[in-house]
């Protein structure tokens, strides 16, 4: 036993021995590698590159390719360091870049926005919809009515018929040119152009004067003074239209934004992205999901 503890102990040291053997050799075959590698490095730098490799592409260059390609070759980089030095290096770049990057940063915020995403969920959520819709046997035979109906529409156009139409649109066309450019046409279209212009002026006039509920222009041009009930009238049937016409507004605001409906919102919101798209689908009711959630608590 003792015999075998000293074997053990004089054989440890040996693999240690045997890696730091192979880390050296390593080591110097790296470096004898660099040495040997390090002036054919510079050769290629120094001599083969600019003197030799450079100028033969250059020559194949201007031999093989085409002149046009060349011409464009040649616009591009002077194209693109005028671009550089406008942008970089003038005030006037330097303040475009500055107001493309805000540009930059304001769209992304606004795109990123809570009421965008809530559009990106009610587009999707119509067209769903829209798509759920035209998903009938109704739209399926008249997609293929419209298919034979575009078919005979090609053979009714392909016909000899239908050539000679073409060649009488033509002619008409051309006739209808040289009526309009007669000197009949120019002075009829002149003497019309005054009349509407008149009577716009006319109307503007008159238009002015009912505005200030003076005066009310007949049939036949006169002016006939509006008495007060006449007026007030007027008055009281223009706000109730404008009455009338707010509640609408509003009745069409409570239908996009019914109470209660499920909306992506900031700080303390309650909606999250699944639960407003079922919302807008109508997947689920409101009372269910509240019911669950007094439950929960």
């Amino acid at each position: 036993e003792n015999n075998n503890n000293n074997n053990n102990v004089s054989s440890a040291p040996l693999p240690k021995a045997l890696t730091d053997l192979l880390l050296q050799t390593a080591i110097l075959g790296i470096d004898t590698t660099a040495k040997l590698s390090k002036p054919t490095l510079a050769l290629t730098k120094n001599t083969l590159l600019p003197q030799i490799i450079l100028p033969l592409l250059s020559e194949l260059w201007e031999t093989y390719a085409p002149d046009r390609l060349q011409t464009w070759m040649k616009v591009l980089p002077s194209s693109l360091k005028n671009l550089h030095d406008l942008l970089w290096e003038t005030d006037a770049g330097k303040q475009f870049g500055q107001t493309s990057f805000q540009l930059g940063e304001d769209v992304v915020d606004m795109i990123s926005s809570e009421v965008a995403r809530q559009y990106c969920i009610d587009v999707t959520v119509a067209l769903i919809k829209f798509m759920d819709a035209l998903h009938t046997p109704e739209v399926r035979k008249l997609l293929d009515q419209f298919a034979i109906s575009m078919c005979r529409l090609v053979d009714v156009m392909s016909s000899g018929k239908a050539k000679q139409i073409w060649f009488d649109v033509s002619d008409t066309i051309w006739a209808a040119l040289e009526v309009g450019s007669d000197d009949v046409m120019v002075m009829a279209l002149a003497e019309g152009c005054a009349k509407v212009c008149f009577a716009l002026e006319r109307e503007r006039e008159s238009l002015k004067r009912r505005k200030r509920g003076g005066v009310v222009v007949g049939g036949d041009g006169s002016g006939d003074e509006v008495v007060g009930k006449r007026s007030g009238k007027i008055k009281t049937e223009r706000l109730i239209a404008a009455s009338r016409r707010r509640k609408e507004r509003d009745q069409r605001q409570m239908e996009t934004y019914p109470p209660g409906k499920e909306v992506l919102r900031g700080e303390g919101g309650r909606a999250d992205i699944e639960d407003a798209l079922m919302d807008g689908l109508g997947s689920f009711t409101r009372d269910d999901d509240h019911q669950q959630r007094e439950d929960d608590n």
